[in-house]
Order: structure tokens, then C-alpha cells, then sequence
């Protein structure tokens, strides 16, 4: 039997004999290519926004009657491989082929549940029918013109609407009129207990001063006799008079008024046993006007009332007996200048002390943050922040930030990376740390030539810029291979430097003499060699962003402010709906040392599709370098408990081709791990150094993870006991 794409569906959706399931289950352990080839629909199939190919599409083999034809097995056989090559060149097609034998499979293979009430009904459709067929009335007489235009409209309307619709519309009426109702009443309850209805009187009276307090206002004004007492009147509003009064030629004599405490407003107590002889004679003791109390605010300077003024030339009233007169307050002296106080000024250091200001972010709509050293935070860098000596600056994937330093030079950072900016001295250039990652220097026209102090990786030396026109690129990196512990003796770093223009010198530290090269060419900052032959990288003046990463990249410089800790904002990113947001917001932890999500995602069975992204993650971040390794051991230690230790072992101590059965026995008994992160990371190790499956999947039940782990454990047991077996080269079955 050959194997095909056509006997592989039918195999995963057990459309075959048990005896043809079983050779064909043999062929595919023994190709690799069958077996990647498994994987890889099961994958497809499974992704959420992967798309479908177009309904109808120029290229024959993509028509969807071909697909039909083909899963018919009704193509002609010289169109079966154009079409196979289609499917297995394209993840959407593969997909929709695989998809469309699995619906097909599970539509034919079962039988559909049909109602019998339904099924009954069906039948019957045609009696019914022709029960319902009535007999042709006789067409009644012709009713009049006129009459049967005024009906017309009101029987439609009555039979178009119906009777339950009515109600509906009655009980929405009732209830708007019901809310409106209560809202008016409930706006005059409030007002009449405010008592703000005279606010909408015509004609009616001010209310009082919000600082004063009324007690006993006559409703009537006093009588031309009897004159209103002092400290009626209102300063703020006085009460309009109906008529002007003629003004005596002498001020009437004053009202005795009881005596009154020295603090605080009279009580109704003490006012309602005074004798009737404190009244005025021929007054009523309802009519009497009492005095106006004063309220004391709390924050401003106490207010007194302020008395109704004489007319002029009459003499001043004498006061009240038990009232003191008001005392005369004379302005105040001007108050003599205060000599001056001796102000000790404090000693200036003479250096200044702390970092100095170097630079500043001129490409604002990049992002790239600063690292806080007192709060061990990033923040995102705004263009009027300026930055300090000792900054330690990170560029986040798919940002190219430009970077002004000291007006010498022009640092573009090119997607993630590490630069440390240290002074070397007033007027000098700053010494540039490259940590790791891709820059593109350049001097500034106003300060050529400029030398630079430069560390990249392990190398450190001098580079010398002598005209504005010259650009150079540097890249540091890890070298690869298999690494023995990358906390205490991690990969070597490599940097390398490209000459984009014009001409450059460099002086390793400790050299005596300086290495002159000319663009284009590659030197290895370590050694000065100097490599014409190398070609120039596109990631200098291309962007090799993709499409979707520059949308997450729009999206992810909207949600990352200024004002809030950009750890704590890429955290909530990498939970958020769309899967290429939340893999640069991972990728963008990464270059903060922030690997707990990361570390979380492995241990999530519905985001099963991003693992392999997220464990290539994590290897170039612990190689990148001591620090970073530390940062994903307590990452995975702090998750996972014990656990953490040999699951971040898992990273890096099998990165080889080559497994002894020691280490096949170690990753075996790892597959029946109850974590699944440990599961995950040793089925990762396994089928990238053997290429096989055997059909595993670590995020199933144990029970369905029985056969294949039996099947792992059967192939560590075949392993040669002190001897490691290479990876197979099985010649893989045409497709």
C-alpha cells in the first residue's frame, strides 16, 4: 500500500480496515516526513484564524470541485500530484482539505438522528396538504367604489396589526406616563421641602442671606410710629418699601432690647419669658420684630451686620443698655521692614554629584524603556525625558528607536535589544555598552570626527568616526552550540561590525596599533579581522517586520502609556485575544527578564498551538546570557516549586543531536509527569533530536497517553546502553 495524503486523512479520521490502520501506523513511524506531516495537519486543523481560501480562485487545482473530486477519489491521476503539492505547500489548503474529510467522515460515517414525530410529520406533508385545499366560492357582488376605498385602510390596519402587539404598545403608553408622573411629583416634593417654590413666583421675596439666620420676620411692615429696630435690615438685600416715608426731623428714640450672653445667638427660651414691658407699647407680641443673628463662618474672618445708616446731620443713637457701643477701629500703622536675616548659603560640591544628562529619544512613536534602578521597574522613554549616564535603555521586537547622545551621535537600536550608556568625561563622547542586540551609529554633522569608548559582548576598544557621512552597524550576540551552564559558563559572546558607509577606524583595548576598514566590509570586534567578502545584512536599512507583527506593533504602542510601569502593562497584553499581540508582548517581557508568563503558557492546555514559539523563547533568552538564565530559573522555580530546577534544565542541558539512554530514559519517565510544562518541554527535546511522535500529545488525559508512552518507553529500552544513537535517516514515502 502507498502511502498518500489521501490514505494519511483516512488514517487520522479511522475511515480504514483495522489491518490497513495498522500498516499504515507503521509506515508513519518509520518516515519522518509522514510523521512532521501528521503533526502539522493536526496543527492547522486546529488553528482559530488561520483563514479559508478563496470560493473561487484562478488556479485549477485550488478549484473547490477539485478538493471534492480528489476526496471522491474521481480525480484523473496526472492532476492527484499538482493537487497534493498545492495542499502540502499551503497551510489554509492542507487545512481545508483535512477539514473537509473530517466533516465528511463524521456526516457519513454516522447516521444523522432524525425525530420520529418529524419524520411522521414529513410523510404526511402531502394528506395535509390536500386536506387544506378548500372549494372555490362563488365571487360576491360587486360592493360600491366609494364605500369599499374608506374601508380598505382601516381593516388592514386592524387585521396588520395584532392583538398581543396592541397591548404591548397600551403598556409601554401607561408606563412612560407612570415614569413621567412620578418625576414631576417627585421634583415638586423636592422643591416644596427645599422650599424653593417661591424661586418661581413673580414678584416674590429675596430669600435670606445664606449667612445670617431669621427669626420672627414680621409679615407686615412696621407702622410709621413704631420704627423698625437696629439690626433688622438685611446688608445684603434690603426689603423693597411700598412707599417712600417722610424723614423725621429727629431719630425716634431707640427700643430698650434685653440684655444678651457675649457669645452665641439668643435662645427662643430665654426671647419667650422676657416681660412685656421690652416691647414696644401698642404692638402685639407676634408683631415684634426680633433681632437678626449673625452666623460666624468657619474659615473666613467673623462677619458683623452691618446697621441701617442715618440720615445725614442726625445725631448717632445711644446704645441699648446691657449692649456695649461698637468700638471705633482706627487703621493700622504701617508696620516697620523687618531688617534682613543673614542667609548662610550652603558649600557647592566641586564636581557635580550623580549621573549626568547625556541625551534624549528623538523618534517618539518608537518604544523603548529606561530601567529604574530605586524601583527595579522600566517605564516607557517620552521624547522630553532626558536620559542619564548609567541608563540602562532596552528597544522592545519591531521598534527601531533613534537616540540623540550629547549631540556627538545618532544610536538606532534595531528590535530588541541592550545598551547601557556610561560618560567618559566632560565634553567627551559617552562609552556605549552594547549588552546584546543590533545598533546603527553614526556621527553628527556639527561634531565630526568623534571617537567612541565601545563594549560590545567581550570585546572593548576604540572607534574613531571621522566625517558625518560615515555609518557603521554592530550586532552582539551568543554563539551557537551546546553550552555546559549558561548562569556560570554561558555561550561566547560574539559582536561583529558592519561598514554601511564611508570610512572607520578601530583599536581593540590593549592594542598598539589601530585597524582602518572601509564600507563595505565585516570586522570582528574582537580580534579586528576584517572580512570583505561577507555580505551586508537587509536588517540595516530594510524592516523585516512582518504584517501581523506590525499591526500588534500599532496596537501595542497605543496601550503602552508613559505614566504606568511597562512590565505591569505587557503582562495584560500577553493575556489579550489575539495571538500575535500576545506573542510580541511575550517577546517583549522577554528584554525586560519578565518570564513568568511565559513560563505559565506551558502550563496552559487551550494555548497548546503557541508552545513551541514560547520554549524557542525561552532558549534564546537563557543564552543570551548569565543574567537572563537567572531570571528564568526563578521564574520556573517560583511557578513550579522543585519542579522549576530540571524543567529549566530542559532548556538548555539536551541541546544536542545526540542522546545516550541515560538521558532517552531521563526525558521517557519525564512524559508521564503530572506537570504539564514538564511534559511539554521533554516531548519538545524528544522529537526535535529523534524526529519521532509515536503519536504523544501532552495535553491529553493519562489514560489516552498510555499507548504512546508505552511506545516511548518500548523505544528507550532498544537504546544501546553506553552508546548514543544518531538521529534516523528515514527515506520519506513520495507524496
Amino acid at each position: 500500500m502507498r502511502l498518500t495524503l489521501r490514505y494519511l486523512l483516512a488514517y487520522m479520521d479511522e475511515r480504514l480496515e483495522p489491518e490497513e490502520m495498522r500498516e499504515i501506523g507503521r509506515k508513519i513511524e518509520e518516515s519522518e516526513f509522514a510523521s512532521n506531516l501528521l503533526h502539522r495537519i493536526r496543527d492547522v486543523t486546529r488553528r482559530a484564524r488561520l483563514g479559508a481560501p478563496r470560493a473561487v480562485d484562478r488556479k485549477e487545482a485550488l478549484d473547490p470541485n477539485t478538493v471534492a473530486d480528489y476526496l471522491d477519489n474521481t480525480l484523473p491521476a496526472d492532476r492527484v500530484a499538482d493537487f497534493e503539492k498545492v495542499c502540502l505547500d499551503s497551510d489554509i489548503q492542507l487545512a481545508e482539505v483535512a477539514g473537509c474529510h473530517q466533516i465528511l467522515s463524521l456526516v457519513l460515517g454516522e447516521p444523522a438522528e432524525v425525530n420520529p414525530e418529524s419524520r411522521v410529520r414529513m410523510y404526511h406533508l402531502p394528506e395535509t396538504a390536500g386536506s387544506q385545499v378548500a372549494e372555490p366560492e362563488p365571487a360576491p357582488a360587486l360592493p360600491d367604489i366609494d364605500q369599499a376605498r374608506r374601508k380598505k385602510p382601516v381593516e388592514r390596519a386592524e387585521s396588520s396589526v395584532p392583538e398581543y402587539l396592541r397591548e404591548a404598545r397600551r403598556r409601554r403608553n401607561r408606563s412612560y406616563f407612570l415614569a413621567v408622573s412620578v418625576l414631576l411629583l417627585a421634583a415638586l416634593v423636592y422643591f416644596a421641602s427645599t422650599d424653593r417654590l417661591g424661586l418661581f413666583r413673580v414678584g416674590g421675596e429675596p430669600s435670606e442671606a445664606p449667612d445670617q439666620v431669621a427669626m420672627n420676620v414680621p409679615v407686615e411692615p412696621a407702622p410709621p410710629s413704631a420704627p423698625a429696630p437696629a439690626g433688622s435690615a438685611k446688608p445684603s438685600e434690603p426689603a423693597p418699601a411700598p412707599a417712600p416715608a417722610p424723614v423725621p426731623e429727629s431719630p425716634p428714640p431707640p427700643l430698650p432690647r434685653p440684655a444678651q450672653p457675649p457669645a452665641g445667638p439668643a435662645s427662643p427660651d430665654a426671647l419667650r419669658g422676657q416681660p412685656a414691658a421690652s416691647q414696644p407699647p401698642g404692638s402685639s407680641p407676634a408683631a415684634a420684630a426680633l433681632p437678626v443673628v449673625p452666623v460666624t463662618p468657619t474659615p473666613a474672618e467673623p462677619v458683623t451686620p452691618a446697621s441701617p445708616r442715618p440720615p445725614e446731620g442726625a445725631p448717632l443713637a445711644p446704645p441699648a443698655p446691657g449692649i456695649a457701643p461698637p468700638a471705633v477701629v482706627a487703621p493700622p500703622e504701617p508696620r516697620p521692614a523687618p531688617e534682613p536675616v543673614p542667609v548662610v548659603e550652603p558649600m557647592a560640591p566641586e564636581a557635580a554629584v550623580g549621573p549626568r544628562e547625556v541625551g534624549r529619544l528623538v523618534s517618539a512613536e518608537e518604544i523603548a524603556l529606561v530601567h529604574e534602578r530605586q524601583s527595579n521597574t522600566f517605564h516607557r522613554i517620552a521624547n522630553s525625558r532626558l536620559l542619564l549616564a548609567q541608563d540602562r535603555i532596552v528597544s522592545l521586537p519591531t521598534s527601531r528607536p533613534v537616540l540623540a547622545i550629547d549631540g556627538k551621535l545618532q544610536i538606532q537600536m534595531i528590535d530588541g535589544g541592550e545598551i547601557t550608556l556610561l560618560p567618559s568625561g566632560d565634553g567627551a563622547a559617552p562609552d556605549l555598552e552594547i549588552a546584546s542586540g543590533r545598533v546603527v551609529i553614526n556621527a553628527t554633522p556639527q561634531a565630526a570626527p568623534v571617537t567612541i569608548t565601545l563594549r560590545a559582548g567581550s570585546a572593548e576598544g576604540a572607534l574613531w568616526l571621522p566625517q558625518p557621512s560615515v555609518q557603521v552597524a554592530i550586532e552582539v550576540a551568543r554563539a551557537d552550540g551546546p553550552i555546559e551552564d549558561p548562569e556560570t559558563r554561558p555561550a561566547p559572546a560574539i559582536a561583529r561590525l558592519w561598514g554601511v558607509s564611508g570610512e572607520f577606524t578601530w583599536q581593540p583595548a590593549g592594542a598598539a596599533s589601530a585597524v582602518p576598514g572601509q564600507a563595505p566590509a565585516a570586522m570582528d570586534l574582537a580580534s579586528g579581522a576584517i572580512d570583505k567578502a561577507v555580505e551586508r545584512p537587509a536588517w540595516i536599512n530594510v524592516d523585516l517586520t512582518s504584517a501581523l507583527d506590525r499591526r500588534a506593533s500599532d496596537y501595542l504602542r497605543r496601550e503602552l502609556g508613559f505614566d504606568r510601569h511597562a512590565d505591569l502593562s505587557l503582562r495584560e497584553l500577553a493575556e489579550h485575544r489575539q495571538k500575535e499581540t500576545r506573542q510580541l508582548a511575550l517577546r517583549s517581557l522577554s528584554w525586560i527578564e519578565d518570564f513568568q508568563p511565559m513560563v505559565a503558557t506551558l502550563n496552559n492546555a487551550e494555548r497548546y498551538a503557541e508552545w513551541p514559539d514560547v520554549i524557542d523563547l525561552l532558549r534564546d533568552s537563557v543564552r543570551r546570557g548569565p543574567r537572563t538564565a537567572a531570571a528564568v530559573h526563578a521564574a520556573m522555580v517560583a511557578l513550579h516549586g522543585a519542579s522549576g530546577t530540571p524543567m529549566y534544565e530542559l532548556l538548555w542541558k539536551f541541546d544536542t543531536k545526540e542522546l545516550s539512554r541515560s538521558q532517552a530514559t531521563q526525558l521517557v519517565e519525564y512524559l508521564a509527569h503530572e506537570t504539564l510544562a514538564m511534559r511539554v518541554l521533554s516531548f519538545r527535546n524528544l522529537n526535535q533530536i529523534t524526529g519521532l511522535g509515536f503519536f504523544y500529545r501532552p495535553e491529553q488525559t493519562e489514560l489516552k497517553r498510555r499507548q504512546a508512552l508505552q511506545r516511548w518507553q518500548d523505544w528507550s529500552k532498544r537504546r544501546p546502553a553506553e552508546e548514543a544513537e544518531t538521529k534516523p535517516d528515514a527515506a520519506a514515502e513520495p507524496f
